[in-house]
């Protein structure tokens, strides 16, 4: 048989059965295959390493003056996005 599925090498096992279709023969020496697979979502990882979450440094809030002004900051910023 001259004819293949190419897959990768890390998608083999995906493969559960591969068949030739008799019926098919379109005048020419190759035939028409059909490939039943199975495919699995794989998580990609991260080349890096894992990264640990940056804490916030909250401590300028302590000040009411500077409290106020980042509510402010965000009331306006709600006020804009619910505008668009």
């Amino acid at each position: 048989m001259i004819d293949f599925i190419i897959t990768r090498c890390r998608d083999k096992m995906d493969i559960h059965c591969t068949r030739a279709m008799l019926g098919a023969n379109c005048w020419a020496d190759h035939q028409l295959l059909s490939s039943k697979m199975a495919f699995r979502i794989r998580q990609k990882h991260n080349r890096h390493g894992t990264s640990k979450p940056t804490n916030l440094n909250t401590s300028k809030l302590n000040t009411i003056s500077r409290m106020e002004s980042c509510e402010q900051e965000m009331d306006s910023a709600l006020a804009q996005w619910e505008e668009k």
